[in-house]
């Protein structure tokens, strides 16, 4: 958990400069999507020869979801800070590669 492994005086700074960012886009009526990267069990779906996502199925394929669950729904740091959470109507788009989704592209026409 990205979030968490900060420093708390940090982490409360950047969800605070974070919570300002989304209410200023807010009452500017600005498009909010909230998008990152997120793996169902196993990493299924991820080529174990991937470039970066690779190496994470091939070691969760030995050790399992317990030990290995990093971007893995269901597990601390893959849902959205609570600070920071959506409101009702704005987008959340998960993604299983790096690249944009068509789901995401969709939104943005």
């Amino acid at each position: 958990d990205l979030l968490s492994s900060l420093p708390e005086e940090q982490r409360s700074a950047l969800i605070k400069n974070l919570q300002e960012l989304l209410e200023g886009a807010r009452r500017a009526q600005w498009l909010v999507v909230f998008t990152g990267v997120r793996f169902p069990s196993g990493y299924a779906g991820v080529h174990p020869r991937h470039r970066i996502f690779g190496a994470l199925q091939r070691l969760n394929a030995k050790q399992g979801d317990a030990a290995v669950h990093w971007f893995m729904e269901g597990y601390p740091g893959s849902e959205i800070c609570a600070d920071l959470a959506p409101l009702d109507g704005e987008p959340v788009i998960w993604r299983q590669r790096l690249c944009h989704s068509e789901s995401l592209l969709e939104q943005l026409r």
